[in-house]
């Protein structure tokens, strides 16, 4: 590269250094073009200057995408961007899922119902709850969730009203139960099953403590119960006291099937 600059001489030909060359050089670029040498310096301290900021790679949001993000599964979620795929980011378990438009929301929305992290983070949050009375009072208190205690609730109501334990499965009854309370897991039908298990376990351990603390005779009484569906008879035995508070107690003892006929002998049979 050739630069060319002009410089003032003295009166006895040597170059004057007391006076400043002027800033009129000139810089060969490649391709033949000539520019001014201070532009391409000042070009390269700009490249080279380490306070310049690098490039960041950034999520474009078209028009389309953006009513996405406005749906309310995408309000859970932190959207990321690695490696060029479009990622969503549950912000309680950490896990990462996709968030391309072509993937839709659905599986934000079916994560969301099963993250255990956001389930637990919510049990110790208090709710405003408003109950308004016939009078027109008003009283503002708290409740706090709890998982356990709305599960053993839900066996209970299938228990009294003879539910199938299907209808965990229904998808109008999970829809109504995410609609009351999202925070609420719906068991499976084996769940709800080992917890009416549990439940008639406890209840029996109860009843044997009852009995053999009882000081009083103890009266016997049977059942028939025919099923609605089969056709099938059943007996149920139960038990007559009274405590020591002198209050009849009545607990149910067992529940068997009964084959045909029921004859005085097959029920004493099935009795004894």
């Amino acid at each position: 590269m050739e630069e060319v600059t002009q410089q003032q001489f003295n009166d006895h030909g040597q170059p004057d250094n007391t006076t400043a060359p002027q800033t009129g050089s000139i810089g060969m670029q490649a391709g033949g073009s000539i520019r001014p040498a201070s532009m391409a310096s000042e070009n390269n301290q700009t490249s080279n200057n380490p306070d310049t900021p690098n490039e960041v790679e950034t999520v474009e949001t078209t028009e389309a995408s953006k009513g996405r993000l406005n749906s309310v599964d995408w309000k859970h979620f932190s959207r990321e961007l690695k490696d060029g795929v479009v990622l969503a980011k549950c912000p309680d378990c950490k896990k990462v899922l996709q968030g391309g438009s072509n993937y839709g929301t659905t599986h934000l929305r079916n994560h969301m119902k099963s993250c255990v992290y956001r389930k637990q983070k919510k049990i110790g949050q208090c709710s405003v709850n408003a109950v308004k009375y016939s009078d027109g009072s008003i009283i503002i208190g708290t409740y706090q969730f709890d998982q356990n205690r709305s599960r053993k609730e839900l066996a209970k109501m299938i228990i009294m009203h003879e539910y199938s334990l299907a209808m965990v499965d229904h998808r109008r009854f999970m829809s109504f139960i995410f609609s009351v309370n999202p925070s609420f897991t719906v068991a499976s039908r084996n769940t709800i099953k080992g917890d009416i298990l549990k439940m008639f376990e406890y209840e029996k351990e109860k009843c044997l403590k009852l009995l053999n603390a009882n000081k009083s005779r103890i009266a016997i009484t049977t059942d028939m119960w025919t099923s609605s569906n089969k056709k099938r008879g059943f007996m149920a035995i139960t038990s007559h006291f009274i405590d020591d508070s002198w209050k009849l107690q009545s607990h149910l003892l067992r529940f068997i099937y009964a084959p045909c006929p029921h004859t005085t002998e097959i029920l004493e049979g099935e009795l004894m």
